[in-house]
């Protein structure tokens, strides 16, 4: 009988568990529903979708220097009535300036019907055209056997220019300052920045020395691009400088070929230049400076005016990348280049 009171003991314990409620049992006010995820973090918009987002204006040069415009909102295009086959846009959109040809004068366009409003009076051939940011002024490179090298400034309404200076390769500042370049030295407003070293140094401190052939402003700098004068020369290499002038830091890129354009991202994480005709260079500042899938050789490139999107010029189309998502969409055009984004 030492058996029994242990086992009635049990019993009694399963008993007691039995009548007792169970918590999975008891009922309870059901919780509200969360957010779905697709709430908090919704699919990144694709094709279409994501062009009409990015807004602005895409800008460029298509088969028969038909010079093109597409308001990415609607993604309806406009054509210029007249033959462009160089065009620089106004940093607002508002007015373009266009050459038919080497030798054709600088008309200027109308940025919103695209008709020829007048011709402005420059001498000499023209190699480019920078704007201000305000795009209130506009500096002209040009050249001829009589004047020579020439920088002549446009204002509103951009009917005649003024020369004010001989320092042909410039670009303007965010601030607008202009930033010149003799060939060896870079100015900022006519004073010498003092980067001969810097650039000396990015050009392998060639014998026979350097040529600054491009240059651009930055939001915190500028970017030049050297070649030494002889390329033969054993210490000589093509590069491009760019520098933080907040944070006195610099880093110099190595390119194969001398460098005749080159233009910086607007938030300072990316940039291209130009190596030949129709054969630009994308190069990254910073990790995700350049969207994944984006061709690292192109005809044209162009930022959207945040930085966000990047336009491509590629054979029969323009590309847009949202570098924020990864997302793409397509344009078709006919051999475009020459591409620039406005507002």
């Amino acid at each position: 009988m030492r058996i029994a009171v242990p086992l009635i003991t049990v019993l009694g314990a399963l008993v007691v568990l039995v009548a007792a409620p169970s918590r999975s049992n008891v009922t309870r006010p059901a919780a509200a529903p969360g957010p779905h995820p697709a709430d908090i973090h919704p699919p990144p918009l694709q094709g279409r979708d994501m062009m009409q987002q990015a807004g602005g204006v895409v800008w460029w040069i298509g088969r028969g220097c038909q010079l093109e415009r597409v308001t990415m909102s609607t993604l309806s295009a406009r054509y210029a009535q007249l033959r462009a086959c160089r065009a620089w846009p106004s940093p607002d959109g508002a007015a373009v300036l266009a050459q038919g040809g080497p030798r054709a004068p600088i008309v200027l366009i109308d940025g919103l019907t695209m008709r020829k409003l007048q011709r402005t009076e420059l001498r000499g051939r023209v190699e480019g055209v920078t704007w201000t940011t305000d795009s209130q002024y506009a500096a002209a490179c040009t050249s001829d056997r009589r004047h020579g090298i020439r920088v002549e400034l446009l204002a509103a309404p951009f009917r005649r220019a003024a020369t004010v200076g001989y320092h042909c390769t410039s670009a303007f500042t965010p601030a607008g300052a202009t930033l010149t370049s003799d060939g060896h030295a870079v100015y900022e407003s006519g004073s010498s920045l003092r980067l001969g070293r810097a650039l000396e140094i990015a050009a392998g401190r060639p014998r026979h020395g350097y040529l600054v052939t491009a240059l651009t402003a930055t939001s915190s700098g500028l970017a030049v691009a050297v070649a030494p004068v002889d390329p033969n020369d054993p210490n000589a290499q093509f590069a491009i400088l760019v520098l933080n002038r907040e944070t006195g830091s610099s880093s110099t890129f190595r390119t194969n070929l001398r460098t005749s354009h080159l233009a910086v991202a607007p938030d300072g994480s990316a940039f291209w230049y130009e190596q030949a005709p129709g054969h630009e260079v994308l190069q990254s500042l910073r990790p995700g400076g350049v969207p994944a899938g984006a061709p690292p050789i192109a005809a044209s490139y162009a930022w959207s005016p945040t930085g966000r999107y990047l336009a491509v010029a590629l054979q029969d189309e323009v590309k847009v990348f949202d570098r924020r998502t990864g997302a793409t969409g397509s344009i078709a055009a006919m051999d475009p280049r020459s591409l620039t984004w406005t507002p």
